[in-house]
């Protein structure tokens, strides 16, 4: 009988435990999402003011919103938020394309100079060129890799007097996901720890 009383005892204690625990992540969440909302109804205010025209299928405000609480830490963002402007774009999609290729070519090439970095003193003891046309391949596989992880949340857009449009994207870049696969390509790499300790630490740039 107290067996079974103690076993009873251990099933309610960790069920209110696990309650606990998911009413406390409930309550942060809603805490979350009242700060992304307070602070994506003042910037929506802005953009508003500086003529910026949003055509997306929700409002402005609720793009913003969920765009904090996945780059915002104060709003429990685990992204990387980052914002680029075009000026001069001659439409609106080919704004959109420009503005994609340019966040992802700042982020590779952000993470390719860290890997450059760490690895530049083992490779500037060599003249070896078979080693150099080696890194060079590896550099090429670095952007392969996290070019993906470099998404377009929404853009806003100007209309600009010339007839041109001024273009602004607001980009979400998964660093821990590039981390991830930078971190297992390096694990495929034997013949060079050297090499594969680079990919690592180039692996958390901008984390």
């Amino acid at each position: 009988m107290k067996k079974i009383i103690t076993l009873v005892l251990l099933a309610f204690i960790g069920f209110s435990t696990a309650a606990f625990a998911e009413s406390n992540e409930a309550k942060i969440a809603k805490e979350h999402t009242k700060m992304a909302e307070k602070i994506a109804k003042q910037r929506a205010k802005e953009l508003k003011k500086e003529k910026w025209i949003f055509n997306g299928a929700s409002s402005l405000e609720a793009a913003l919103c969920d765009y904090l609480l996945q780059t915002d830490k104060s709003c429990g963002g685990d992204k990387r938020g980052q914002v680029y402007d075009i000026n001069n774009a001659a439409s609106l999609s080919l704004g959109d394309k420009r503005l994609l290729m340019d966040a992802q070519t700042h982020y590779i090439q952000e993470v390719q100079a860290e890997f450059s970095a760490n690895i530049a003193v083992h490779a500037g003891q060599t003249n070896d060129t078979p080693l150099e046309a080696y890194i060079a391949d590896v550099e090429a596989r670095i952007a392969g890799e996290v070019r993906g992880e470099v998404h377009n949340a929404f853009t806003i857009y100007r209309k600009n007097s010339d007839g041109t449009f001024s273009v602004r994207g607001f980009f979400i870049i998964d660093v821990n996901e590039a981390a991830i696969r930078l971190n297992h390509y390096a694990d495929q790499i034997e013949n060079n720890e050297k090499i594969a300790d680079a990919i690592r630490r180039a692996a958390h740039c901008g984390e």
